[in-house]
């Protein structure tokens, strides 16, 4: 990745970056007025901040994670609920949704809607859930979707792209765009119009209702794992096991 990057030259808010590298890191914030105006132009319109990675955070999915609260007993759960979860990929955020059993099929058929039948570009859509994850900090989510992603032959140098560098020329005019969008959505429930129409514009009513939707429901899964420190499978994320058609 070249040295001087779009994220580098811009102003840090407050103090830099807090937080434990190696245990609990956190997100810096950028001001958008030090964004270009043709890239987000949402930022005349006099919003603080955006959050992003910080640069010379390396990340690692791997680092060993210890949940916060224990996963349910399957043995305690409605046999009815077994069967369900038995026929889903093995992943422990469904595991640790067993606390809660009236919920997991809710859940489950929402996130099922977006993957499987759900009418964005499939690259898109996975450029947006990991934006989120990455802003998130979420590890989990991130570990899962970059597994996805490399099915759909998404590279590592765009996952670097769009945790660090958003605007790089990886990415299609697409991509920087509902990038820019889900990182101004994240911040504020109310979009400016600058945020709002360029992303109207490009993709209609149903497609951008279908983004945020999916911007929302990536944000609820995101604080979700990161409540409760939902871990990375043994052996590796298992998200590829997740039926996409």
């Amino acid at each position: 990745m070249p040295q001087q990057t779009l994220f580098n030259t811009m102003r840090m808010s407050g103090s830099t970056w807090q937080g434990q590298r190696d245990s609990n890191p956190r997100l810096s914030v950028l001001e958008t007025d030090a964004l270009p105006t043709e890239l987000y132009p949402f930022r005349r319109e006099g919003f603080a901040s955006i959050a992003v990675m910080p640069q010379d955070y390396t990340f690692s999915p791997w680092r060993k994670t210890v949940s916060r609260i224990p996963y349910p007993d399957p043995a305690s759960l409605p046999e009815e609920l077994n069967s369900f979860t038995n026929r889903l990929a093995p992943l422990n955020i469904f595991r640790m949704l067993g606390h809660a059993p009236h919920l997991v099929k809710p859940f489950v058929g929402l996130g099922t809607a977006f993957l499987q039948q759900g009418k964005l570009d499939p690259v898109t859509r996975e450029c947006v859930i990991l934006r989120v994850g990455y802003v998130s900090h979420a590890k989990y989510e991130t570990a899962q979707h970059e597994a996805i992603g490399r099915k759909l032959g998404m590279s590592d140098e765009l996952f670097e792209a769009l945790r660090l560098e958003p605007q790089s020329d990886l990415l299609t005019h697409e991509q920087k765009l509902v990038v820019s969008f889900t990182d101004h959505l994240v911040t504020h429930a109310h979009p400016s119009d600058g945020a709002l129409k360029p992303a109207l514009k490009h993709f209609g009513p149903a497609l951008l209702e279908e983004l945020v939707l999916l911007i929302g429901y990536y944000m609820m899964v995101c604080r979700f794992l990161e409540t409760f420190g939902v871990e990375v499978e043994e052996g590796g994320p298992k998200g590829t096991e997740i039926k996409l058609d």
